[in-house]
């Protein structure tokens, strides 16, 4: 940032009105500038809604233009328009080995000010503004509400035997606001003249993912209901590198897309809930069951029928897509009785043959007595 050779007089009386300012201001959020006077900062907050899911792979970028000039009067500061020659700004790269803690993580999203040349003291007005993340990308990103900041860098005189200029921090609003001084306290005000008071950090937005439930049912009247049966997950269409726990293991999807959980071992009534999963992604459920033991296995998501693929050793939920919500998988191994059809009978003809044999022979004893 050059210094420019300004009238001293005004020089000073700007920048000791911003300087008062900064002081006195009511309602704002100020942040140091960082690695000298020419970086700023602010941050961007991405909160993560279930805690078995981990940071998706995701980046925010954004774009800083110039804010419209607001001319001083009796009662409100000059707020310059911003110079931009110069003037870099970063981007939010989330990746899944970030730690969230208290269900978010955040990231410093630099604004550098190295090469701009301010021409003298003042309040300078920047808006930025934060490309949203397109639901292609990643349908479970809730982007922040407001895509606009607007960012006021405070820059006053340099320090003694030094010659740039130097911002001492900034302020962030949600929307465009004036500055007004009432008694000694200067405060922003909105365009109806309402004192802006909530404070602003930067941007929010939301990872939200999904959970797949599965139930084991065992049923009919020759079934084993202490059997227990072994099941493989495999979930497909996932972004590579991208993160969840469960049951105390990280899992990460793989180059293709693929991850897969095995050794689930479900009895009777016994279920298993996988949680942090994203919406796009495709699943898989295999029964590791042959076909020997006599079971019929039928399944249901969310009460729905499906097809179920059989083989020798496997029984297998056909490929479902994943939802933005829990999906409840339900399995179900029958195992009725047999009957042999013209050599098993049920015990209820026995009963009737046995009454009707027994008649017969009442009827003969009885003729026979008769008859002698």
């Amino acid at each position: 940032m050059k210094h420019q050779n300004k009238n001293i007089s005004r020089r000073l009386a700007v920048a000791m009105m911003a300087g008062a300012m900064m002081v006195s201001m009511v309602g704002m959020t100020a942040f140091a500038a960082t690695g000298g006077t020419s970086e700023v900062t602010f941050k961007k907050i991405l909160t993560v809604t279930d805690s078995a899911a981990k940071v998706p792979n995701v980046t925010f970028d954004y774009a800083i233009a110039a804010g419209e000039e607001i001319p001083a009067t009796a009662t409100t500061p000059e707020i310059k328009t911003g110079i931009t020659n110069g003037v870099v700004i970063g981007d939010a790269e989330f990746t899944p080995n970030m730690t969230v803690t208290a269900g978010s993580v955040s990231k410093d999203v630099s604004v550098d000010f190295s090469d701009v040349t301010f021409p003298e003291p003042g309040i300078y007005r920047y808006v930025i503004t934060e490309s949203l993340v397109d639901a292609d990308d990643n349908p479970d990103i809730v982007n922040d509400t407001n895509p606009t900041r607007y960012m006021d860098v405070y820059v006053v005189n340099p320090d003694a035997g030094e010659s740039d200029y130097k911002i001492t921090s900034v302020a962030m609003l949600e929307k465009a606001a004036s500055i007004q001084k009432e008694g000694d306290v200067y405060k922003y005000v909105d365009s109806e003249g309402n004192a802006i008071t909530a404070k602003n950090v930067g941007y929010v937005a939301t990872y939200n993912t999904y959970a797949l439930k599965l139930k084991k049912v065992i049923d009919g009247d020759m079934a084993t209901m202490g059997d227990t049966f072994s099941f493989t997950i495999k979930l497909t269409e996932g972004d590579a590198g991208e993160q969840f726990d469960y049951s105390g293991q990280t899992y990460t999807f793989l180059s293709d897309g693929t991850v897969s959980i095995t050794g689930i071992s479900l009895g009777n009534e016994s279920e298993v809930t996988i949680s942090g999963i994203p919406s796009d992604v495709k699943y898989e459920i295999v029964e590791n069951i042959a076909k020997t033991e006599g079971y019929t296995t039928t399944a249901t998501i969310n009460e729905t029928p499906v097809t179920v693929t059989s083989s020798d050793n496997a029984q297998t939920v056909a490929t479902q897509n994943k939802s933005a919500s829990t999906d409840n998988v339900i399995v179900t191994n029958t195992k009725d009785a047999v009957s042999p059809t013209g050599i098993a009978m049920t015990v209820a003809p026995y009963i009737i043959m046995v009454a009707a044999a027994a008649g017969v022979a009442v009827l003969f004893l009885r003729r026979r007595n008769n008859e002698f």
